[in-house]
């Protein structure tokens, strides 16, 4: 397994965590330029491209505004995996792209860089692979679990907002597993 990360506070805890484990390493690279990442010594000695391989995007490609570079992330190392190969991916959308503006908008005013999308826009970088059941949906529908626990009752002051964000949801992670055909 090979963590990848810019942020120095993250790669210090990742490195710490991870120091005695010979099979996952943190490596310092850009995500957006991922013939860094692939070169890296440690993904060398670490990931066998001749093999099967997952890559996961969680919550990665809305932090990049730029189209082609969330492009060039998806596709470079999944064009270096074999068949059978898999992307676990999850983007932050919404239904529309007027919302998807105001959205954007509305977090990057606040410093971050991001993006939101539309789940049509998300889905078109992802049509040379092949989606896996319930294929790419809004990962709150994902497989849920049936048998998971109820979770514990929150603190009094914040139980006003339980459930608040499903009835006036205006964007949604969106995303699935797909397997290279």
């Amino acid at each position: 397994m090979v963590y990848v990360d810019i942020d120095p506070i993250v790669l210090a805890h990742g490195h710490a965590l991870l120091a005695d484990n010979p099979n996952t390493t943190v490596i310092t690279a850009d995500m957006t330029r991922p013939e860094q990442v692939l070169s890296h010594p440690d993904t060398r000695r670490l990931i066998d491209f001749t093999r099967p391989l997952a890559v996961l995007l969680f919550s990665i490609p809305h932090c990049i505004p730029d189209d082609e570079a969330v492009r060039r992330t998806i596709h470079t190392p999944m064009a270096r995996a074999v068949p059978g190969s898999f992307l676990a991916i999850s983007h932050v959308v919404a239904d529309d792209t007027a919302t998807a503006e105001r959205v954007t908008r509305t977090i990057t005013e606040f410093g971050m860089p991001w993006k939101t999308r539309t789940p049509g826009q998300v889905a078109a970088w992802l049509t040379d692979l092949e989606a896996i059941e319930p294929g790419l949906v809004d990962i709150d529908t994902w497989r849920p679990d049936p048998t998971q626990p109820p979770l514990s009752d929150v603190a009094p002051a914040l139980a006003s907002y339980v459930g608040r964000s499903r009835a006036t949801k205006r964007a949604y992670e969106y995303g699935g597993v797909l397997r290279k055909p």
